[in-house]
C-alpha cells in the first residue's frame, strides 16, 4: 500500500522505519541493513526526504544520522497514515488479541497512537489476573512481529473498576488520551 502511495518502495520502507521508531536516529548503512536495500539507493531517498523536510540529519562522529522531523507540517498525519497502514496489514494480529480468554477490555495507545502520556502501548483488562499467560504470550508474539519492545499493563476487572472510580492518573492518561479500543466487554 505505502509503496503504491509513495513512488518508491525504498522510501516507503524508510518512512515505516522512522515512524515506527520516531525517537531513534540512523546512519545510511544502518538503514540500508534494516530495510534490506542498497545504501546508495537509501542515500538518494534520504536526500529527497530531507529536501522535503520529512527528515532531518546531524553529524555524530564521522556519520550523518537521519531522524524524522517532528516539525514537518504533515508529521502527525504522515505518521498516523504509516502506522494505520501497518496496523491494517496486521489486522490478523489484533484478531488474535480478541481471542485471549477472560479478556474484558483492551486498547492500544502509546507507540501505536503517539500518546506519550499513556506510559504503555497496550492495556489489558482481564476477568482475573489468573488468566494473564495468554496476554503475555500475545505481547511476545506482537514484539516479534513488530520487531519492537511493547510496554503493556495487565489488570483484573476489580482493579480496573477501582482505578476508574478514583480517577487514577495512569488509567486516565490512557483512556482520555489517544487510544484505539480493540476489545470492549465491560
Amino acid at each position: 500500500m505505502l509503496s503504491t502511495l509513495f513512488s518508491s518502495s525504498i522510501r516507503a520502507k524508510i518512512l515505516k522505519l522512522f515512524f515506527n521508531h520516531p525517537y531513534n536516529s540512523y546512519y545510511i548503512r544502518e538503514i540500508a541493513l534494516k530495510i534490506d536495500n542498497n545504501h546508495e539507493a537509501v542515500r538518494k531517498e534520504l536526500e529527497n526526504l530531507e529536501l522535503l523536510g520529512v527528515v532531518q540529519s546531524n553529524i555524530k562522529g564521522n556519520r550523518k544520522h537521519f531522524y524524522p522531523n517532528p516539525r514537518f507540517e504533515l508529521y502527525k498525519e504522515l505518521r498516523s497514515l504509516i502506522l494505520k497502514a501497518g496496523l491494517r496489514s496486521q489486522a490478523e494480529i489484533f484478531d488474535k488479541m480478541k481471542r485471549i480468554s477472560g479478556l474484558r477490555f483492551s486498547c492500544i495507545t502509546g507507540f501505536f497512537t503517539n500518546n506519550k502520556k499513556a506510559g504503555v502501548d497496550i492495556l489489558f483488562v482481564l476477568e482475573s489476573k489468573q488468566e494473564d499467560e495468554e496476554s503475555k504470550k500475545f505481547v511476545k508474539y506482537l514484539e516479534k512481529e513488530l520487531k519492537k519492545e511493547i510496554n503493556y499493563a495487565l489488570m483484573d476487572l476489580k482493579e480496573f473498576r477501582y482505578r476508574e472510580n478514583v480517577q487514577d492518573k495512569f488509567l486516565m492518561n490512557i483512556l482520555e488520551g489517544e487510544h484505539i479500543v480493540i476489545v470492549d466487554r465491560l
